[in-house]
Formats: C-alpha cells, structure tokens, sequence
C-alpha cells in the first residue's frame, strides 16, 4: 500500500472531508505535544467547534485572517524560521477551512506536514498518524 497524500480516499461528503482533515491534524498536535497555552487566540477550540458543528467554517476562516494579521504586523509573511510565525502558520493550517476546495485537501495536509518540519517536530510522527486515520488507494 502507498502513503502517498495523493492516494488519500476523502469522503465523498465536502463537510464530512473537512471534518476527518482537520481532526487528523488535531491528533498530530495532540502527539507532538503542540499547544497554544498563553496564546490569546486557540485556533483548536475553533476547530473543535467545527468538528461537533459548532462553529462554521467562515467563523474559522474568519479566525484564520487574524492569524495572517499577526503574520503581517510582524512583516515575516516569508519567514520560516520564527518560532512564533511558525505558530500562527500552523494556526491558519488548521483554520483554513473551505468545503468548496476539497480538492486541495491533499497540498494542504502536505503544507501542514511541511510546516512541521520548519518547526523542528518529527515529521515521522505526522505520518505514522496520516496511515492510521486516512484510507488510502490501492495502487
């Protein structure tokens, strides 16, 4: 069988798609110990609204904009490294949140894998959980 992200069989559902993207990521943060203790702002409890159906997708996408104005304000929109910015990119992985883009679902999970990486975690991690929640083609 291939891990490919490519190869990932996502419900045919947009929502029930969303939904099993960003409780994946949730267990990758879960694993990897990440949290936003001390941050004013949890893009997991937005998240986790999402998920039981409490919060919309335009409330998480609303979150994520604030996400990109910490990145903005800073002016490290390509910075990499910064611990912080790191951060808020994982926040707006998580947030970015679009039934109707369900076909990027895949560069999305790849740029949240990516991101962890920037961030020094163990990406290994990351997937080992990806083969666990994620059916995947036959090839």
């Amino acid at each position: 069988m291939s891990l490919s992200i490519n190869s990932i069989i996502w419900p045919k559902d947009n929502l029930a798609a969303q939904r099993h993207y960003v409780s994946y990521m949730i267990k990758v943060l879960n694993a990897l110990e990440i949290e936003y203790a001390g941050w004013e702002r949890d893009p997991v409890h937005f998240v986790e609204g999402y998920i039981a159906g409490t919060c919309t997708s335009e409330q998480c996408r609303a979150e994520a904009t604030a996400w990109w104005s910490l990145i903005d304000s800073r002016g490290e929109s390509r910075e990499l490294r910064d611990p912080q910015v790191l951060m808020a990119r994982l926040a707006i992985c998580l947030l970015s949140i679009d039934e109707g883009k369900v076909g990027s679902l895949g560069e999305s999970l790849s740029w949240f894998i990516e991101v962890l990486g920037f961030m020094g975690k163990n990406t290994r991690t990351a997937i080992t959980i990806m083969a666990e929640h994620f059916e995947f083609q036959q090839r």
